[in-house]
């Protein structure tokens, strides 16, 4: 139980539904379907400051709410009919993987508002928690649930070709072999450095995208290297996140990696900016392909 972040319900149709208020409800899979669609309120009760998310990273791309109610909801299960009520049945089992999402919650609450207090590489750190957290529950919870059960061992099995992958690298092959066909997987991800923000540094901030973005066959980007608009199909953006986190975290020097120092940029929390909402988008997305399997495998009629 979480007694540091409380939740406020900030819209009166969602209190009527118990499920989905989050000042009845104790679940923690509502509370990260809550805030990462941008429909929640927290107080930190230690710093004694509250904050309103309202920024959806549940839709590809995010976007942000202008207020919140049943709309909000229901508007992310389209071609659904679906009521509220029917939502809200969704989520009367509390006890579903609670431990799991027990945990993405309290890194996205941090993320959310590291974010909120422009603290990027902060927010970084906890979004690459998720991923980690994510990496191999999230295949092993998705063939728990998933009733076609011949397509999901084989796609499982596949992820093992490579014994000596890691789990990110298993994380991404299942990725890959279960969402290939979904509409998001074949969209793409835009990071942009020209704003007026980056101006004070954006030569090294691109020179730095360009740098760990090379891959055997190229770049993971598309486009022009000399640019400073970056597109990055949707698997390949979760490459440029590893990368990118190996090359920063670590300072090892003598290797055949060159890790990111001042030497490159005196403004790294700024790269960590153009990039934070992405990634947030990313892993809600995925996130979210498991949690509709989670709720809607109930029986709501």
């Amino acid at each position: 139980m979480n007694n540091r972040y409380k939740y406020s319900e900030s819209s009166d149709s969602l209190k009527k539904q118990p499920n989905l208020d989050l000042e009845q409800s104790s679940s923690p899979r509502l509370r990260v379907f809550r805030l990462l669609s941008g429909t929640a309120s927290i107080t930190d009760t230690y710093a004694n400051k509250t904050y309103k998310f309202r920024r959806n990273y549940l839709h590809f791309p995010f976007k942000d709410n202008s207020r919140i109610g049943a709309k909000c909801i229901l508007d992310l299960f389209p071609g659904e009919d679906f009521s509220l009520e029917d939502v809200n049945n969704m989520f009367a089992n509390n006890a579903t993987n609670f431990g799991f999402f027990s945990k993405i919650e309290g890194e996205t609450i941090k993320c959310l508002i590291a974010v909120r207090q422009e603290s990027y590489i902060e927010s970084f750190v906890h979004l690459y928690r998720i991923i980690e957290c994510m990496a191999y529950a999230t295949p092993l919870l998705y063939a728990s649930k998933n009733k076609d059960y011949i397509k999901t061992y084989e796609s499982l099995k596949s992820c093992f070709t490579n014994t000596n992958s890691g789990e990110l690298e298993f994380f991404k092959t299942f990725i890959i072999n279960t969402f290939h066909n979904e509409d998001f997987f074949n969209l793409t991800i835009d990071l942009s450095l020209s704003s007026e923000e980056y101006e004070c540094d954006q030569d090294n901030l691109r020179r730095l995208v360009v740098k760990h973005s090379q891959v055997k066959n190229g770049y993971l980007f598309n486009g022009n290297p000399e640019d400073v608009e970056f597109e990055f199909e949707f698997i390949k953006f979760f490459s440029f996140l590893i990368i990118l986190r190996n090359r920063f975290f670590h300072l090892l020097q003598g290797g055949w990696n060159e890790n990111i120092s001042r030497v490159d940029t005196e403004y790294p929390e700024l790269l960590f900016k153009a990039i934070i909402h992405n990634g947030l988008n990313w892993v809600a997305i995925i996130l979210f392909e498991i949690l509709k399997l989670d709720i809607t495998k109930h029986n709501i009629r």
